[in-house]
């Protein structure tokens, strides 16, 4: 249960940190999948 515990703990500890990067790579892979559906729209509409 302590191991089990602390590793709990560990990776809590170190998701935290990583989160704040990817974050950023969300964003731009939000901008691109929204830039592809103006596209689609645009195509459409043309």
């Amino acid at each position: 249960m302590i191991a089990t515990n602390c590793n709990n703990t560990r990776t809590v500890q170190t998701r935290p940190a990583e989160p704040t990067p990817p974050p950023q790579a969300a964003d731009n892979l939000a901008l691109l999948l929204t830039a592809r559906r103006r596209r689609h729209m645009h195509r459409t509409a043309w």
